[in-house]
């Protein structure tokens, strides 16, 4: 099992959505960012140096496995598909963070482990 160390959860701190450790960068926005066809990795760090493709990747697997669920978090991420508690946002405002990052994992990560390989 992938370690997601880095992704915390804290009241003090966007809500308490799952984000990574010593920012204000939540999995979301991370999902999100990577999921626009414009954007990708290269430019991601180009954009976000503080972030390392370690956290990237931990915010990838977080979602994509879903831990939130699993890890009891204060608040899911802001428009989360999975926060079935939060109805302030319409059902089709909604995202699927998590098949996005299972998608994000299968294109990068996959071809960063062969290029390594």
């Amino acid at each position: 099992m992938t370690d997601t160390s880095i992704i915390v959860s804290d009241p003090d701190f966007c809500s308490g959505a799952p984000r990574i450790d010593e920012t204000r960068m939540t999995c979301a926005n991370v999902i999100s960012l990577l999921g626009d066809p414009y954007m990708d990795l290269g430019q991601f760090r180009a954009d976000y140096p503080h972030i390392s493709v370690d956290a990237v990747h931990q915010c990838a697997v977080y979602c994509a496995e879903r831990r939130c669920q699993s890890q009891g978090v204060i608040s899911y991420c802001e428009q989360c598909s999975l926060d079935k508690f939060n109805d302030e946002f319409d059902p089709i405002e909604k995202r699927d963070y998590w098949l996005k990052a299972a998608q994000i994992l299968n294109t990068w990560f996959n071809d960063c482990r062969k290029d390594n390989a």
